[in-house]
């Protein structure tokens, strides 16, 4: 286990601008030479109350499926000791990370053969870095969204992170939907009877009806109508799983 690595404002916005100058380090998987220069090392530091097991990162999946998605998130999250929102909400801990810890996984799942010098430079800007405030750390940075959908996730408390994640992320038009929904998404009670309903669901039958596209867009929408983030924030889990699944139908 190491001490979380974080680099200072000065050093990520030095990272960002020479994306292009470094695209072969990228490429190679290795920005060491140019992370050990004086004018880097003398940004980087460390947070000496939240571990990492950098070792952990090296079995992260680059395929780009749901199901690829669910396990590396499990991964990360448990990578760390900890770790707390107030830090995975800072830009400058994962553009640490990507660099420092996890460069081949991120440049392997986000960079690809086929594209062209320029679009290596910016998928390397949008996934090694978190620009865009919320919508850089919980989409786009190829490690903060990961750490991010497994935080929501652990919130359920009835089931296994692992089984939670394998719900949400496997179908990712299933996550949009999911996590794209502003009462779904910021309030944990509505969050957590939806995937305890999907769960006890796959318990019956390794293809729910409730999961085919149409379906749940559908039972989604019935949701919304049916109440909002204030009255569903007064309610208790088990009397919004009552809820929802009268709404099934």
């Amino acid at each position: 286990m190491i001490d979380l690595p974080i680099y200072k404002r000065s050093l990520v916005e030095l990272l960002h601008k020479s994306v292009e100058d470094n695209l072969s380090s990228y490429e190679n998987c290795d920005i060491s030479t140019f992370l050990q220069k004086p004018e880097c090392l003398e940004h980087q530091r460390t947070v000496e109350t939240v571990k990492v097991d950098e070792n952990a990162f090296a079995s992260l999946k680059t395929e780009a499926t749901g199901a690829a998605d669910a396990f590396n998130a499990n991964l990360v999250f448990n990578a760390f000791e900890g770790m707390t929102p107030y830090l995975a909400a800072d830009e400058r801990v994962w553009v640490a990370l990507t660099h420092q810890v996890a460069p081949a996984f991120s440049f392997n799942r986000w960079v690809t053969s086929r594209m062209s010098p320029e679009e290596k430079v910016n998928s390397i800007k949008y996934h090694f870095f978190a620009r865009g405030g919320q919508r850089g750390l919980h989409r786009n940075n190829a490690l903060a969204s990961l750490w991010w959908y497994a935080y929501v996730c652990s919130k359920n408390e009835r089931h296994p992170l692992s089984d939670v994640l394998k719900v949400v992320l496997t179908l990712t038009d299933f996550r949009s939907s999911l996590t794209g929904r502003p009462t779904s998404a910021r309030v944990s009670g509505v969050f957590n009877a939806i995937t305890n309903i999907v769960i006890d669901e796959y318990g019956k039958t390794s293809k729910p009806e409730i999961m085919e596209r149409e379906k749940y867009r559908a039972w989604f929408r019935r949701i919304n109508l049916s109440g909002g983030r204030r009255l569903y924030s007064t309610m208790a889990e088990d009397d919004l799983e009552v809820l929802f699944r009268s709404l099934m139908i």
